[in-house]
């Protein structure tokens, strides 16, 4: 990893195991069942039948974050170069806002003085900007999607990987990027507070029903939970038999 220091590499991974498991991981306890279900749907309006939730084994989500540490190193070692020289030997562009985030990391990593929680914030703030980089034509365009094309290369043939030698990283990626989008768009220590609102409205208003449903219309979701609609008709019919059998006898 030519041109930056270990030593500062080494402290935004610590700051990003931390961030991940304590915040990312960890809060997920708190987070709001519907938000859960909805950051583990692979449709934008649709809820998941069940939860985003931490995997089993500790050791897979270490080696799935491997991948975004790998994706920051990447970025800061190839920070000292120029636009146009960063375009011609790595294939890729930094936005001004990108640059400008990385480059104050950069110094922030180098500062002693900084804490631990400023730089998690920041390296939170960097990986949310690249996975919500807006691109109006080639996905490649995206740093961080360039870096995943990148990983489906095979070192030594030059060849893309397989799909079963590359889906696994897709896999990891995926997961990293929903649990720290959760905890940017709903930070763990807000939550509290957003409960105790949420308390405070439902006693003024009174309670009301939260039904929602899927886009198929097969699945409805009441106060967060998944019922199939074909159990509910499935129990209509059962009653409908039950009222008949007590008439007819």
């Amino acid at each position: 990893m030519a041109g930056r220091d270990d030593d500062e590499l080494r402290w935004m991974a610590t700051a990003l195991d931390r961030l991940f498991f304590d915040r990312c991981i960890g809060g997920l306890k708190s987070m709001p069942l519907m938000t859960r279900l909805l950051l583990a749907s692979p449709h934008p309006h649709d809820a998941h039948s069940r939860p985003f939730r931490p995997l089993q084994e500790k050791t897979s989500m270490d080696r799935y974050l491997v991948y975004v540490k790998r994706f920051l190193c990447y970025c800061l070692n190839v920070l000292s170069l120029e636009e146009d020289a960063l375009f011609a030997e790595h294939g890729f562009r930094f936005t001004h806002a990108q640059r400008a985030s990385l480059e104050l990391l950069w110094a922030h990593l180098q500062d002693e003085e900084q804490s631990g929680e400023g730089l998690q914030e920041e390296i939170l703030q960097i990986l949310a900007d690249f996975w919500m980089q807006r691109l109006d034509g080639d996905p490649f365009a995206s740093p961080l999607w360039h870096f995943v094309g990148v990983l489906g290369i095979d070192g030594e043939t030059g060849q893309l990987r397989p799909a079963h030698l590359f889906t696994y990283v897709l896999v990891g990626l995926v997961f990293t990027g929903r649990a720290l989008l959760g905890e940017w768009a709903i930070p763990t220590r807000e939550r509290a507070g957003m409960t105790d609102l949420a308390q405070r409205f439902a006693q003024e208003t009174g309670s009301r029903l939260m039904v929602s449903w899927s886009k198929d219309g097969e699945m409805m979701y009441f106060m967060g939970k998944p019922i199939l609609m074909e159990k509910i008709r499935y129990m209509v019919a059962r009653m409908t038999k039950d009222a008949e059998d007590l008439l007819w006898g």
